[in-house]
């Protein structure tokens, strides 16, 4: 099942639901209910910046769904790991669409040559490499910053938007699952949400290295960083959205008690 949300003015979130699978993906073994796969368009002026391109299985609704938003415009692909929830379209956006570029964080664009698309395409196609912490005005979107993640296992990166408050945080804050298809995909209050110790073992199924960390230096970093940024809405590309500052400080909070406490 695939659909559009919006999250804010020029913001939308595309969602393909697939049924909880352990065996799949990073969830832990008593997960139910439906998992979103996340990508992000985010429009400014003529450019659209595609945050993640989504498994492969989801071509046909990432195509049709870009095609709606975007139009006529240039897209940017920024895609936060080398992971397929991240790159697994990037080929077929690369090779469907005219106006294409590619952003990466990784070293020697190894993204390119892991993505399947016409080589014409591929020795056409404009890519470059930015840091963590770089603004993104040089690429058309002033408003948006790269921000290195508390807690990762690759070279991930996270966005955040200045003018909305949205923090893209790639496969970090994304434990909690959909109850069944029809339940949006972006969460507007507080109602419902689980407890720290189901988060952690939500976050233990993928970062399993914490439950063996020491984590003082992670709560420092983790503190200065929301001591920095009040984020209005937490988009992950696997699991719900959070909108509103109310949620979010909630969600963060309940994170914290669950890596930390």
């Amino acid at each position: 099942m695939s659909r559009v949300e919006q999250l804010a003015d020029n913001i939308f979130v595309l969602s393909d639901l697939e049924p909880a699978d352990r065996s799949r993906s990073w969830l832990p073994d008593d997960a139910s209910g439906f998992e979103p796969f996340n990508k992000f368009v985010f429009l400014e002026g003529d450019r659209a910046l595609l945050i993640e391109t989504g498994p492969a299985a989801h071509q046909k609704s990432i195509e049709e769904s870009l095609r709606e938003i975007v139009k006529d415009r240039l897209i940017v692909i920024l895609p936060t790991r080398s992971e397929l929830e991240s790159i697994g379209n990037m080929g077929a956006v690369i090779d469907n669409f005219p106006r294409v570029e590619l952003l990466t964080t990784t070293r020697a664009l190894p993204p390119l040559g892991l993505a399947h698309m016409r080589p014409d395409r591929r020795a056409n196609v404009k890519a470059q490499r930015i840091v963590r912490g770089e603004k993104l005005a040089g690429v058309g979107f002033p408003t948006l910053e790269t921000i290195s993640p508390i807690i990762r296992i690759l070279n991930t990166i996270w966005i955040f938007d200045r003018r909305t408050g949205v923090l893209f945080t790639s496969d970090f804050f994304s434990n909690e699952l959909l109850p069944d298809p029809d339940t949006p995909t972006i969460r507007r209050d507080e109602n419902g949400l689980t407890d720290a110790s189901s988060v952690r073992r939500s976050i233990l199924a993928r970062f399993d290295w914490l439950a063996r960390a020491r984590t003082d230096a992670l709560k420092n970093q983790w503190d200065a960083l929301f001591g920095q940024i009040k984020p209005t809405a937490i988009a992950p590309s696997l699991g719900r959205v959070v909108f509103g500052e109310q949620a979010v400080e909630t969600v963060i909070a309940l994170n914290r008690r669950a890596l930390f406490s």
